[in-house]
């Protein structure tokens, strides 16, 4: 079942079938607005949403994967954008942020 209908807006379900985790990271994003490196973001999920998150990247990307289980690869992307980013560190950053068409119904929802 899709969780985005024609207008765009995202269903009842989608929200009633976030964990806290994931939860978490949609309402520190949309709160954002903008690009959110990946330790900036376990930092936000653990203080503002009480989430317990681990210090390394494979935390955060146990929530990303559970989304990518969840729903189609298309409403993922609608939903969430992930990139590299540049850093002057010697491993890779991903960052992330919530796409523009969602963010003020996910803030409206989920926000802290």
């Amino acid at each position: 079942m899709t969780q985005i209908d024609n207008q765009g807006t995202l269903s009842e379900t989608f929200f009633q079938d976030l964990t806290q985790r994931q939860e978490a990271l949609f309402g520190v994003l949309a709160d954002s607005g903008e690009w959110v490196l990946g330790p900036e973001l376990r930092k936000r999920m653990r203080d503002r949403h009480n989430v317990p998150m681990d210090e390394s990247g494979q935390a955060l990307a146990g929530v990303i994967s559970g989304i990518t289980q969840k729903y189609s690869e298309s409403e993922r992307d609608a939903l969430l954008q992930r990139r590299w980013a540049e850093t002057d560190v010697e491993f890779r950053i991903g960052e992330y942020r919530i796409q523009e068409a969602h963010r003020d119904q996910i803030r409206d929802r989920l926000s802290k």
